[in-house]
């Protein structure tokens, strides 16, 4: 395992630079249906980033809120306590901002992983938007990268045990 002073140090820009794919961004005006191709079109991403004219972040839909609209009567019998018959004709009528959650977590190029982390196990998710000082989306980090940062230390270290033998 990498040296844990190593992780520290790391910050969400040395992951950024490296691994990182474009994310999945709408405009708050779009479909349900534009959600939904935006999923299909990088599926590797599992949320959408909903920005403003400005590119600065207004909300996120999480992949589990689009299985939750496609299938609401699961949702129904799981959460008996949010849903009740008479929302059926709501259910219906769901839109984007609908499914948006408007406080989403995010970090900064700045972050140390350690806080990327403590936020993405506290949140049971896998993938942050990285915004700038004025909160415009410049990325997002994914448990890819961390996997992928991981490994690639790994490879460095046999490496260099090998050299030295």
């Amino acid at each position: 395992m990498p040296e844990w002073a190593e992780w520290e140090s790391l910050r969400v820009r040395d992951l950024v630079q490296r691994f990182s794919f474009p994310a999945n961004v709408l405009s708050p005006d779009r479909s349900i249906d534009d959600l939904l191709r935006k999923f299909v079109e990088n599926p590797r991403c599992r949320h959408v980033y909903v920005i403003d004219d400005d590119q600065r972040l207004v909300g996120v839909v999480r992949m589990n809120s689009v299985v939750q609209y496609l299938f609401p009567y699961a949702g129904m019998r799981i959460n008996t306590n949010e849903w009740i018959l008479g929302d059926l004709p709501r259910i219906a009528r769901v839109n984007l901002k609908d499914l948006i959650n408007d406080r989403p977590h995010f970090v900064h190029p700045e972050t140390s992983l350690t806080e990327m982390a403590e936020i993405l196990i506290s949140e049971k998710i896998n993938e942050l938007p990285v915004v700038d000082q004025d909160r415009r989306l410049i990325g997002q980090v994914n448990v890819f990268e961390i996997i992928a940062r991981y490994l690639e230390r790994r490879n460095e270290d046999r490496s260099h045990k090998e050299q030295h033998r």
